[in-house]
């Protein structure tokens, strides 16, 4: 069995304030399960820059967005459907998630898609525009 890949992407103020991308500390028995896990470290990480930011005195009043594709694990989020198999850890996000918004988003639209898979080139770029990284072409390299 192989670990899946977490990767989140948290803005603030339009701005990338933090970039991850790891292997899961367990592994998933679904795909399902594996965007749940994933879904619960990024929360978890949102909930503290959200509590950083409000520390250094700025108030935090808009509702925290996160952009998510799987179905299935926005509905263990909400808590609609339960799986004993996860370890009460991960289910952290329950409790965060009245305090925000989870959209379906589909997954060409995703810009986190970036830190857990492979790309087509236009989707590279799509992104990368996105995340304000500048790409250049073989020969206008200087």
């Amino acid at each position: 069995m192989r670990k899946s890949r977490t990767g989140g992407l948290i803005y603030y103020m339009g701005s990338l304030v933090y970039s991850c991308s790891s292997r899961q500390k367990i592994v998933a028995h679904s795909s399902a399960e594996a965007e749940y896990i994933g879904l619960d470290d990024v929360t978890t990480t949102m909930v503290f820059v959200r509590k950083l930011v409000k520390t250094l005195g700025d108030d935090v009043i808009e509702t925290a967005k996160m952009n998510k594709d799987n179905q299935s694990a926005i509905m263990m989020a909400e808590g609609s459907e339960m799986h004993t198999r996860i370890a009460l850890r991960y289910h952290a996000i329950r409790g965060y998630i009245k305090d925000m918004e989870i959209i379906l988003k589909v997954t060409e639209e995703m810009t986190a898609d970036t830190m857990t898979k492979a790309l087509t080139r236009k989707q590279f770029e799509k992104f990368g525009d996105e995340l304000g990284i500048l790409l250049s072409g073989g020969s206008d390299v200087n």
